[in-house]
């Protein structure tokens, strides 16, 4: 029963995912077609950099923000606070990124030049900052999402087709990404205050400050990982061109929609993971194993199929009888990436579980300077190649110090 549930919420959050993440996929043939394969590695790489800073903003509640809810999902008035701290908490933040990237665009000739579209592109940033997917992960209520979001992709679908036209409307893909998830924020927002009788109240500065010192320890495993995973593909940015962007981006993202399925994982077993470990290790221990089987069953198909078959998935996605040898090489080179991804979920869960916060955020802040030194150095040796490589040696680099890090436990389980 436990597992059907868990398995429920899974597909729930899946959806949703897949409908964020496959609908770029499905549109990408046209938007390489229309705006050209620089243009669109920039409108990428501008997204990456902004899901990063919306990440930031998440301020690690996307875990600790489950964990609360799960706990006093049946207790209205904690509810209610901790629901008010949180969307208030993220909201400031969002203020002060905002006014940030206004200062940088100021005084930066560069940003300048670009203004409208990284304005544009920030809405992503609001829309996604707001929208309160942890409470729905908590509340195992995922499927609501889903239909909220099937009416706002679709939107988001209209305005792609009817308005990015010319190479020059590239600066509205992101704009209209971020317009569809406002929309889809309000709706999930307003089910909440009727569903569960929410009702927001505002939080004080000394409020505030209080939230970021208390979740600190969340939110700097979350900036410590973002950075990690983001830092090579940053450095790209940097140095390469915009159809390298491209290329390599076209890999990326296909290597991204599979791996957020780990991410997924972890969104969907975790509140699950905490009852059964408080309840019985035994039951803890069943219930994993049974979902390893699964995990490595599922990740080792992906990871052959995109290491076999290249081209053919590369081809299909982007509907185009030509496929570069850089886009092939960067997609074989990433393709273990969902399956280490995946078995990261363990650990992590097990770290968290046993309020071991502090060692979890210590493997990630080495994993982020990790990530640092080696993309550099990859870069300046094998260019974009060594960009995929110092991806896969930063996820490598992670799982091994997780998994050191629960080797008593893990052996349990595994015995």
């Amino acid at each position: 029963m436990a597992f059907a549930k868990v398995a429920k919420n899974f597909l729930s959050i899946s959806l949703l995912q897949a409908i964020n993440y496959l609908l770029p996929i499905i549109i990408l043939p046209y938007l390489v077609k229309v705006v050209g394969v620089a243009n669109f590695g920039i409108s990428n790489y501008i997204l990456t950099l902004f899901i990063t800073i919306k990440i930031l903003i998440d301020y690690g509640y996307n875990i600790s923000g489950v964990k609360s809810v799960a706990e006093f999902k049946h207790d209205p008035a904690k509810l209610n606070s901790i629901f008010s701290n949180i969307f208030f908490t993220k909201l400031y933040l969002l203020v002060i990124a905002f006014i940030l990237l206004f200062i940088a665009i100021a005084v930066i000739p560069t940003l300048n030049k670009h203004s409208t579209f990284i304005l544009f592109s920030f809405i992503v940033v609001v829309g996604q900052s707001i929208m309160p997917i942890w409470f729905y992960q908590a509340m195992e209520k995922s499927e609501i999402l889903v239909v909220f979001s099937v009416l706002t992709r679709a939107i988001y679908l209209f305005q792609i087709f009817n308005y990015i036209k010319t190479e020059d409307d590239y600066i509205y893909i992101n704009l209209f990404l971020g317009m569809a998830d406002i929309v889809l924020s309000l709706f999930s927002l307003l089910y909440i205050f009727l569903k569960y009788k929410i009702h927001l109240r505002i939080i004080s500065f000394t409020q505030f400050k209080n939230e970021l010192q208390q979740n600190f320890v969340f939110a700097r495993s979350n900036i410590y990982v973002t950075l990690s995973l983001t830092m090579p593909f940053t450095v790209l940015g940097f140095f390469a061109s915009n159809i390298i962007l491209g290329y390599y981006g076209i890999a990326d993202k296909i290597i991204q929609v599979l791996r957020t399925s780990a991410s997924i994982l972890h969104s969907a077993t975790f509140p699950k993971a905490i009852q059964l470990y408080n309840q019985s290790f035994a039951a803890f221990k069943a219930f994993v194993r049974k979902l390893y089987v699964l995990l490595f069953l599922f990740y080792i198909v992906l990871f052959l199929i995109c290491l076999f078959f290249p081209s053919f998935i590369i081809g299909f996605i982007t509907n185009s009888p030509i496929v570069h040898g850089e886009t092939i090489l960067v997609l074989r080179i990433l393709s273990i990436i969902p399956f280490i991804a995946a078995l990261d979920l363990l650990p992590t869960h097990l770290l968290l579980i046993q309020q071991k916060q502090k060692k979890y955020a210590e493997i990630l802040f080495l994993s982020m300077l990790f990530s640092v030194c080696i993309s550099m150095v990859m870069y300046y040796w094998l260019h974009f190649v060594g960009t995929a490589i110092a991806y896969l040696l930063v996820e490598v680099f992670i799982l091994f110090f997780l998994a050191k890090s629960n080797l008593r436990e893990l052996k349990k389980i595994a015995n």
